[in-house]
């Protein structure tokens, strides 16, 4: 979850990805939709933008990072990455920068932050293509159909198998397993969690998690004080930026959580400060990401 500075103040970046008014789009089938008038390019993309870190990260997981010439802000991984023109953010992506770069394509999320600027870029006769990625299975397919727009097909199904098998290989070692109550949260002023039906529910189920948040009826849920300790799980994850310092995955927990020494989570020091890109980023780190969320639910399957 990003935390983005306005004239209004701070926005949450997670309000900005799920707000009604997305990009508007025909049908599809797969991960991969290009928006018209420009639609779909003829053949493979030679060169384009990523308005994701998490596209740049699929881009150059199939071996077409060298056709990658802007990205936003965010871009940190792989490394490479940080050293290519920087076009703005989320919500404030440079449109001249863009298209003074002349990319053959501009590959975006969906996005309702952004709909203008892509409207704009399809337009002009960019090819504009939107990658949707609501679940773990779709991050497979993105990564096949991203592979294939930049001409690495073969690259992209076979990055998207090896994943697949990494995933169900942690399916197994978890098989048998109790799921473990665990309360994540996405920002703590106000104290924001990942309820039924977000991303993270599902990364934490397939992590060997049990959502304590799972019966909230709003995706995300904002809990007082109270909530947190009637629900008291077994495990507490903080990825929200107020609370991350340098901790890192495996860290101690944060200043902000020993205040509340009672929580069964907080007696067992089971408070674990994560960084979003490990959990939120849906690129083809994100199984590496749920083994490392499960390592923290069920470490004696690691041993």
């Amino acid at each position: 979850m990003r935390v983005e500075t306005t004239a209004l103040g701070p926005v949450l970046w997670l309000t900005v990805i799920t707000a009604a008014a997305l990009i508007a789009s025909p049908a599809r089938a797969g991960a991969l939709e290009w928006l018209p008038p420009a639609g779909p390019p003829q053949g493979a993309v030679s060169s384009d933008v990523s308005l994701a870190p998490s596209i740049t990260a699929m881009t150059y997981a199939v071996g077409a990072g060298d056709l990658v010439k802007g990205v936003t802000r965010y871009d940190d991984w792989p490394p490479a990455a940080q050293k290519i023109r920087r076009i703005g953010g989320y919500l404030d992506v440079d449109l001249e920068a863009v298209i003074g770069l002349k990319p053959a394509a501009v590959l975006c999320e969906r996005n309702s932050g952004i709909k203008n600027v892509v409207t704009r870029l399809a337009g002009a006769g960019i090819h504009v293509g939107v990658v949707s990625t609501p679940d773990v299975a779709s991050i497979f397919t993105a990564i096949e159909e991203v592979g294939a727009a930049v001409g690495r097909a073969p690259e992209g199904r076979e990055k998207a198998a090896a994943l697949r098998a990494q995933l169900q290989a942690l399916e197994k070692r978890l098989a048998g397993r109790a799921p473990v109550p665990v309360l994540l949260f996405y920002n703590v002023q106000p104290l924001m969690a990942a309820g039924k039906g977000s991303f993270a529910d599902e990364a934490l189920r397939l992590a060997g998690g049990l959502n304590a948040a799972g019966d909230s009826p709003v995706m995300y849920p904002v809990f007082d004080a109270e909530k947190v300790v009637a629900l008291d799980p077994q495990v507490i994850i903080d990825q929200s930026e107020e609370t991350m310092g340098i901790t890192g995955l495996a860290g101690e927990p944060a200043a902000y959580w020993k205040k509340w020494p009672q929580l069964r989570a907080a007696k067992a020091g089971r408070i674990h400060t994560v960084p979003g890109g490990y959990l939120f980023r849906p690129g083809p780190r994100i199984v590496d990401s749920i083994e490392k969320i499960a390592r923290l639910l069920h470490p004696e399957a690691f041993k």
